[in-house]
């Protein structure tokens, strides 16, 4: 079920597909909708930057090192060094 969330400092109804129903939400709130109530309002309201459609989060997480086969990892973060200051 994908995520839904209001990017607006406004509160904001969308309708959905099916029988009448509605999405209300509040300013900055995040809400799930399942995929198939997802209707063509929800799609433009998320191209004209009202809301933002986020994926479930079990479909967002990133695969690891190992699913992908590559076996590398991100680098260290370097410790920074005192300059010596000759001036």
């Amino acid at each position: 079920m994908p995520l839904i969330r209001n990017l607006l400092f406004q509160p904001i109804t969308l309708n959905t597909t099916g029988d009448h129903d509605a999405v209300h939400l509040g300013s900055r709130k995040v809400l799930s909708v399942p995929a198939d109530q997802i209707s063509p309002e929800i799609v433009l309201a998320a191209h004209r930057g009202f809301i933002k459609i986020l994926p479930d989060l079990k479909e967002r997480q990133t695969p690891s090192a190992s699913q992908t086969g590559s076996g590398r990892t991100a680098p260290k973060p370097r410790r920074r060094t005192k300059r010596s200051s000759n001036r």
